[in-house]
C-alpha cells in the first residue's frame, strides 16, 4: 500500500493500521478481559496427577474475553492470529455470550507482547502472566523444584489479588492452596 510521510519519517499506513488495531484489542482488555493464572488442583484432577508420579497442582496463563457481540472477537483473532471465539450457551433466555480464549503459553506470550505497550488497565496482570510463562512453567509431566512450585503458587495468588480476589487469613484460602504437601496425599 501507501506510505505517509511525517517528520521526515516514512511509516507505512500497514503498520499505522497495525497499532490502531492493537491498540483497541488492549482497550477491550482493559474493559472486558480477564488475564489469569489458572490452577488445576481437584481431588480427582490431582488423581490422576498422582498416577504419574505428579504430585503438584497444574498451572497454565489464560485470557478470557466475554461480551455479547461475536464481531470484536474475531476482530481479535484476525488481527494476532491466536485464540478461538465459543458461543457460550444463553442463561435466563438472554441473549448467547462469546468468550475469545487463549490457554496456550506460546499463544498467551505472544498475544501479551503485542498489546502490552498499549495496555493502561491489566498492565500488571499482563507483566506478571509474561513472567510466569518465561520462567515458571514447564513442560507439561515435567519434574519441576520445590521452589518453582512456590513461586507457582505465589504468582497465582499475586494475580487473584491482581483481579480483585483477596483473602483476609488462610482460612479464607481455597481448599488445596492450605500448605498442603501434595507429594504425601495421593500414593497409592
Amino acid at each position: 500500500m501507501g506510505t505517509k510521510k511525517s517528520r521526515n519519517w516514512t511509516i507505512s499506513i500497514e503498520e499505522e493500521l497495525m497499532k490502531e488495531a492493537l491498540a483497541y484489542i488492549a482497550g477491550i482488555v482493559d474493559g472486558e478481559g480477564s488475564i489469569m493464572i489458572m490452577r488445576q488442583a481437584s481431588k480427582a484432577f490431582m488423581e490422576q496427577r498422582a498416577k504419574r508420579n505428579c504430585y503438584h497442582p497444574h498451572y497454565h496463563p489464560c485470557i478470557r474475553i466475554g461480551m455479547q457481540e461475536r464481531a470484536p472477537l474475531d476482530f481479535i483473532v484476525q488481527h494476532t492470529g491466536v485464540g478461538e471465539v465459543r458461543e457460550e450457551k444463553p442463561y435466563q433466555r438472554k441473549k448467547p455470550m462469546f468468550r475469545y480464549v487463549i490457554r496456550s503459553k506460546v499463544d498467551v506470550s505472544r498475544f501479551l507482547t503485542l498489546i502490552m505497550p498499549y495496555l493502561l488497565v491489566k498492565k500488571q496482570q499482563a507483566e506478571l502472566a509474561m513472567r510466569f510463562v518465561n520462567e515458571w512453567v514447564s513442560c507439561n509431566g515435567t519434574r519441576i523444584s520445590k521452589e518453582i512450585q512456590e513461586k507457582r503458587e505465589q504468582a497465582w495468588m499475586q494475580m487473584r489479588e491482581f483481579n480483585g480476589v483477596v483473602w483476609k487469613s488462610p482460612s479464607d484460602l481455597p481448599k488445596g492452596t492450605r500448605g498442603r504437601d501434595y507429594s504425601k496425599e495421593y500414593v497409592s
